[in-house]
């Protein structure tokens, strides 16, 4: 299912709420994600989006519909030299999963990094485990590029790291 009322806006201070922070602090949202290894407060998430903000090699956006954030998305490590940058994406809110909302959002990111950043390269890293984020990849026509084996730390163990890459075709 698609959502037609899914805003993207690049994320401003008085994005940090409630919400984001206790989907932060939820183990299932952030099981594939470093942000489970912290504890997250307003005060630190604050503190983070700041450091994002003035990030020239990052630019970091909101997902919401009329009512509520569904999710974040990130063009980071930047480099402007060899056109290239990493994406990555979070929905924060469990009731949007499964619906195509990543599909989606993956797309608005790709759009932003070709047409606006003018890049030629877009890549993002997931666990193998992780095949919700893969489908999500493979749908927007990302390919695998590797693996790095026993890359992550899992509650399991060590899991690998599946590499997807996306080249803009002009």
């Amino acid at each position: 299912m698609l959502y037609n009322n899914i805003k993207i806006s690049p994320a401003k201070i008085d994005d940090v709420c409630q919400d984001w922070v206790d989907a932060l602090n939820n183990p299932e949202i952030v099981k594939y994600s470093n942000q489970r290894f912290r504890k997250h407060s307003i005060s630190s998430q604050t503190s983070f989006l700041k450091k994002k903000l003035a990030d020239k090699s990052s630019r970091i956006f909101i997902f919401k519909n009329d009512k509520e954030m569904i999710g974040v998305g990130e063009i980071s490590k930047i480099d402007f030299k060899n056109l290239n940058a990493e994406i990555s994406y979070m929905i924060i809110n469990e009731r949007f999963w499964g619906k195509g909302i990543g599909t989606q959002i993956v797309q608005k990111l790709i759009l932003i990094g070709f047409s606006e950043l003018n890049l030629k390269k877009l890549y993002a890293g997931t666990n193998s485990s992780n095949i919700g984020s893969q489908k999500v990849l493979k749908k927007n026509a990302f390919q695998i590029e590797g693996t790095q084996k026993k890359h992550l730390i899992t509650d399991e163990g060590f899991e690998d790291k599946i590499l997807f890459g996306i080249v803009r075709s002009t």
